[in-house]
């Protein structure tokens, strides 16, 4: 094989793993994989895709999304009546992936205040409280 050759299979090596890295899925959550952070939220908005709600929490920079949160009824205002300015629990799934390197944007399993759930992904599984 020539350099020539060498050289496109190593670029197009390099690329299969970028996309196959960047298009994996957030793993499922349950009860052993997921981290917890505790924080007082500060913001609550819509962003992002369809029914997505972003969480800002006191002095976290990162910004931390609910994946189609306003589905099953629930709405931006009953969100920002039952989190804003509380206490909340998080629990999210660490995932690296290189369309967000830096992990700035976290997607939440499930948010709960005083031990209550407020939200939950329909897919993760937890034991009850």
């Amino acid at each position: 094989m020539t350099t020539k050759s060498n050289l496109v299979l190593a670029v197009l090596t390099f690329l299969g793993c970028f996309v196959l890295l960047a298009l994996r899925p957030v793993p499922a959550a349950a009860v052993y994989n997921v981290t917890t952070i505790t924080g007082k939220i500060v913001k609550v908005t819509k962003a992002g895709g369809p029914g997505d709600v972003m969480l800002e929490l006191k002095n976290d920079d990162r910004t931390f999304y609910l994946n189609r949160g306003t589905e099953n009824g629930l709405t931006i205002d009953m969100f920002k009546k039952n989190l804003l300015f509380r206490q909340a629990t998080l629990d999210f799934v660490e995932h690296w992936t290189p369309l967000d390197p830096t992990a700035e944007k976290v997607s939440v399993a499930r948010v709960a205040v005083s031990g209550q759930t407020i939200w939950q992904q329909p897919a993760a599984t937890f034991v009850a409280n």
